[in-house]
């Protein structure tokens, strides 16, 4: 999957970023434009000598950057901003703006997929495309799962298939992308994220509201900007968990032929994994692996508890239903007849 840097530029509605800005790319704004890449002497980039507030940092910022909508970043342009210099207006425009390109990426994650921005091993800022969209998955599924049935007749333009040649291994492995890639991380996936574009674009909107009552003056702007950011973060950690989401694949990853099972596979990844789609727009931090372990975890409870609840429920309904029961029922209730008189 190709890669192209992002050049930082200057919007003519926006301020332009600062020389430090520009030197950090990501790190140096996100959240607070006077947040810079090297605190105390640590550059946040290397996961070795990232602290508890920096992994914190770094989450944040990629989680911001995942979608339209951070006030420091201005999507469309690709371009770090300083949103205290912001005027009035031009935050009302960046919110309506941003609500429009979540629109957008609902009709592109329901067909191909839409593109977002990352942070690199260097801590560059990066536009990758995402994960495939949901018209890619089915069709994805389709091709996988005939595969799969006709032994790689269907993919004889690969190397050593067709004809008939894929073995039994070959049909499990298309049957397993099939199922898990295809089915719960590309249309179940893609599904919660158009899901997610949507909910975004609805907030943006609110944040609009927000800026034309607090955007004129400096502390309302710091108030507006802290609810809807923090909002936004919220909003992507809690669609990423879902069964299917981003996060929820990466925890449940496996590979049983090293042993490795899933929860413990993610656990023992590096901090990045640019050649795997799982892990290639994020850092993998260990506050990063933690919360969305123990967020995939209950949702799975979550999960299991409402099908065991629908069961249940199916089968009271049935039992009632049931016509020994209503016979039951039926002569439990039956009037007593008086005896004839003779």
């Amino acid at each position: 999957m190709s890669i192209s840097p992002i050049t930082l530029r200057s919007d003519s509605r926006l301020p332009p970023p600062s020389n430090q800005q520009v030197r950090d790319t990501a790190f140096s704004g996100i959240l607070d434009t006077e947040q810079a890449r090297t605190r105390g002497g640590r550059d946040i980039s290397d996961g070795l000598t990232m602290n508890i507030e920096d992994q914190i940092l770094l989450y944040r910022q990629e989680q911001l950057l995942s979608n339209p909508g951070a006030k420091s970043f201005d999507y469309h342009a690709g371009a770090m901003v300083d949103s205290s210099k912001m005027g009035w207006d031009s935050r009302i425009v960046k919110d309506i703006e941003d609500s429009i390109l979540n629109f957008r990426d609902f009709f592109l994650n329901g067909v191909s997929g839409a593109p977002k921005f990352a942070i690199n091993t260097d801590g560059a800022l990066e536009q990758e495309k995402s994960s495939p969209g949901l018209l890619e998955s089915l069709v994805n599924f389709l091709k996988d799962l005939g595969n799969a049935l006709t032994f790689g007749t269907l993919q004889a333009d690969t190397p050593g298939l067709g004809h008939a040649t894929g073995g039994l291994s070959f049909v499990i492995s298309k049957l397993k992308e099939a199922v898990g890639a295809d089915l719960i991380g590309g249309v179940a996936g893609s599904l919660i994220q158009m899901g997610e574009d949507l909910i975004l674009a609805g907030w943006n909107l609110t944040e609009s509201v927000g800026d034309i009552f607090m955007g004129g003056f400096d502390p309302g702007k710091k108030t507006v900007d802290t609810i809807f950011d923090n909002g936004q973060v919220a909003i992507d950690y809690i669609t990423d968990v879902l069964p299917g989401g981003e996060a929820w694949m990466r925890v449940h990853a496996y590979d049983f032929s090293e042993g490795e099972f899933p929860v413990i596979y993610n656990l023992k990844r590096p901090k990045h994994l640019p050649d795997d789609p799982r892990w290639q727009e994020i850092q993998n931090t260990p506050f990063r692996k933690a919360i969305e372990t123990v967020g995939s975890l209950l949702a799975d409870a979550a999960l299991i508890f409402t099908i065991s609840q629908a069961i249940t429920s199916s089968d009271c309904r049935h039992e009632a239903l049931s016509p020994d029961v209503t016979a039951k029922h039926s002569n439990h209730f039956a009037p007593v007849m008086p005896h004839a008189w003779h």
